[in-house]
């Protein structure tokens, strides 16, 4: 009796067995699955039970009758070739949880007994393994962080010095400050393969991309990953037979191959990438904000920063949309591009090139920028004021990040805080904006159209001083009335560079703000348009869009600060007891 409920207790466990392995299955057995079904789960459902032990065997011997098979049948086996590996394949399909296609896939691609080890070894638990960010933690500092956490942890191997692997945690590994702020990721020990040379062994040599023309090698053991995305602009140019610039596809790669610096010791291993076709900035548009945001996103974890090659015209623009697309940044994205195309002999390509890649690289930041001349600059604070000069760049309202000449000076005050968060994109997909410029004696007729539309989800007026239009103009403010109403966001910036904009200082402004119309404070107008096109892409009302944009979201605007009232007379104010 004791020995009939011990066949009946193990025959319950394999039963259970059968199930959470039915469970299982992977999603990529979906097509096999809806044909054949689970052959263990069909048994269950039938209230039959399936000895896994004696199917484990069966698969065993089969396997070993197919690496034998003359001596096979030799010994009197009368079943033939294929009746043996059919039924080695349904049993393994049922078995290990494979549909049937994939299972004989495996067993054709190798010999029987090798494909069974490949299925026992997919089947063995793989522990927890973390992987650090090297640009923001060692690995030694961070075991003592997580230890102080109660994560019990210890190094991967000597293969690799950026592993940890997990025993036991007492709190959620992906939810400790270590990882909100970007100091390691969760990653099978596995991948750490393909992307060694983020920490290669002492003495590792790699040959860089110029090493058949040069001899030279270098050695990697501080090296860190950048990718150049090159999408057109002057940096890239050739003239052509009439002499006019236009890009080439291919032509920068090869000329970038030439640049000795790209080969120096302890800089930046680079990779390139370039648009197809190539574009003039001033065909830039938001889908290609958007193709520049997927690239970043689809090589976010292979690389240690971005340098996005581009032309000048729109750099702005485009820096602007990608720090607001590009959410809870961990790594640089360094936007630059010149002036003078980099054959030419005054050139400022090459000097703007390889400092952004150095930043890229190095720089511990975490968000969108703009490097030019010398300085670099938050991306949404940034403005084209110069179409000739070197230093064409600048941040009217906003201090420069850093200042490079014989060292990179990095103001560290000014950066933005790290992520506290896991890296997303969030594409643009509402661009349904217009910018208008308020001239003296303009017409406002065309309001009335854009109202009744449909077809336009904002409206960014650009307006005089701190954000001043015509109130006398009666059919202006009814306009901008008219435009709130029908459910447009309007936001009001200010034509001067420099400045901020308040719409209750004056008797004008303040008539524009009991319409509807949001102040853009102290944002340029690159700012405003792509932050409000972001807004209105994650589907926020009118009304939750408004506020929205108010909040400083990537330290693209200062904060509404309190000003002292200076404005009352000095014999108002109580003398000093």
């Amino acid at each position: 009796m004791e020995e009939d409920e011990e066949e009946e207790a193990e025959a319950d466990e394999d039963g259970e067995d059968a199930i959470d392995d039915a469970d299982g299955l992977d999603d990529a057995n979906e097509g096999g699955d809806a044909q054949l079904g689970s052959r263990i789960l069909a048994r269950v459902a039938e209230g039959k039970q399936t000895d896994l032990n004696a199917l484990k065997q069966e698969i065993q011997d089969d396997a070993s009758l197919l690496g034998q098979w003359r001596k096979a049948q030799e010994l009197g086996e009368k079943r033939t070739r294929e009746e043996v590996f059919k039924g080695l394949v349904a049993n393994c399909s049922t078995y290990f949880g494979y549909s049937e296609e994939l299972a004989e896939y495996f067993l054709q691609m190798f010999s029987p007994e090798t494909a069974i080890k490949f299925f026992e070894a997919n089947e063995q638990q793989r522990p927890l393994t973390l992987r650090t960010n090297t640009l923001k933690a060692r690995r030694s500092s961070l075991m003592q962080a997580l230890t102080q956490r109660k994560v019990q942890v210890d190094p991967v191997g000597s293969w690799t010095k950026v592993g940890l692997k997990v025993y036991q945690s007492q709190v959620p590994v992906g939810a400790t400050p270590e990882y909100l702020g970007g100091h390691y990721m969760i990653q099978s020990a596995s991948s750490f393969i393909p992307v060694m040379a983020l920490a290669p062994q002492q003495g590792h040599l790699v040959m860089g991309e110029s090493s058949r023309r040069c001899p030279r090698t270098r050695r990697t053991s501080a090296l860190r990953k950048v990718l150049i995305l090159y999408t057109g602009g002057t940096i890239g140019m050739a003239r052509g037979a009439d002499g006019s610039l236009g890009p080439i596809r291919g032509a920068l790669k090869k000329r970038l191959r030439s640049v000795d610096e790209l080969n120096q010791d302890l800089f930046p291993q680079c990779f390139f990438d370039e648009f197809d076709p190539l574009l003039d900035s001033a065909d830039m548009c938001p889908e290609d904000w958007c193709t520049m945001a997927s690239c970043i996103e689809r090589h976010y974890y292979d690389f240690d920063g971005f340098v996005v090659l581009h032309g000048t015209d729109t750099m702005a623009y485009t820096a602007s949309a990608l720090s607001f697309m590009l959410e809870q940044l961990s790594k640089p994205v360094i936007l630059t591009g010149s002036q003078l195309p980099m054959e030419e002999p005054l050139t400022d390509a090459r000097s703007n090139l390889l400092r952004a890649v150095i930043i890229a690289g190095r720089a511990d930041l975490t968000e969108v920028c703009i490097f030019f001349g010398s300085k670099l600059f938050r991306g949404n604070r940034c403005k084209k004021l110069d179409a000739n000069a070197l230093t064409a760049f600048d941040s009217p309202n906003f201090p420069e990040l850093a200042v490079v000449g014989t060292e990179v000076k990095i103001h560290h005050r000014l950066l933005c805080n790290p992520p506290k968060g896991r890296f997303r994109v969030h594409l643009m997909t509402v661009t349904d904006i217009i910018v208008v410029c308020v001239v003296p004696g303009f017409s406002d007729g065309f309001f009335d159209s854009v109202a009744t539309a449909g077809n336009v989800k904002g409206v960014v007026l650009m307006l005089y001083g701190c954000g001043n239009a015509p109130a006398r103009k009666t059919s202006f403010l009814a306009a901008c009335s008219k435009l709130v109403t029908a459910g447009i966001v309007v936001v009001a910036c200010s034509q001067c560079i420099h400045g901020n904009v308040e719409l209750d200082k004056y008797a004008v402004g303040r008539a524009i703000a009991d319409c509807g119309v949001i102040p853009g404070h102290d944002m340029t107008a690159e700012a405003t348009v792509t932050k409000l096109a972001y807004l209105l892409s994650k589907g926020l009302s009118p009304g939750e869009c408004r506020k929205a944009m108010q909040d400083n979201l990537r330290g693209e605007m200062f904060s509404p600060a309190k000003t002292l009232d200076v404005s009352s007379s000095w014999m108002d104010l109580p003398s000093p007891s």
